[in-house]
């Protein structure tokens, strides 16, 4: 029975191991990631990530990750793309700008999960002190107000 419910985990972990993560650095402004998937889809892509910065229209975005269904695959992707045009053709938006592409050796999607969560834990530790801090800051504030109001 044991080997019937290992096997699953198993062959799961043997096709992440056949995946890999490339960077891609320095993506240009208003560039949707839409267009970044259109553009990578035939090198096989499973999954892509990108840190915005901005918010509404003026959203863009510096920095992602792409997962390729095949590590062999992801390493070509990275050593034919970098340094090329984004957009092969003249007088486009995109044509002026170059791939910043390069393969993560060893990196995991889950590396980057854990990441992420890391820092989200973080942030909300950190709004948690902030909330403290003002509710302290606040509370000081009344009893000061209080005191003032009785001694009057």
């Amino acid at each position: 029975m044991t080997d019937i419910e290992e096997k699953p985990i198993i062959k799961i972990e043997e096709q992440n191991d056949k995946k890999g993560v490339c960077y891609i650095s320095n993506v240009p402004p208003q560039m949707p990631i839409s267009k970044i998937r259109e553009l990578l889809q035939p090198y096989g892509i499973e999954r892509v990530y990108f840190k915005s910065k901005g918010s509404g229209n003026n959203r863009s975005y510096s920095e992602g990750w792409v997962e390729f269904k095949d590590k062999k695959i992801a390493k070509m992707a990275a050593l034919s793309l970098n340094g090329t045009n984004i957009i092969q053709k003249k007088h486009k938006q995109l044509s002026d700008y170059m791939w910043s592409i390069k393969y993560l050796t060893g990196f995991k999607w889950d590396d980057l999960n854990e990441n992420f969560n890391y820092e989200r834990r973080l942030q909300k530790k950190k709004l948690d002190l902030e909330i403290n801090q003002s509710k302290k800051e606040h509370e000081f504030y009344l009893e000061k107000t209080i005191k003032k109001v009785k001694q009057q």
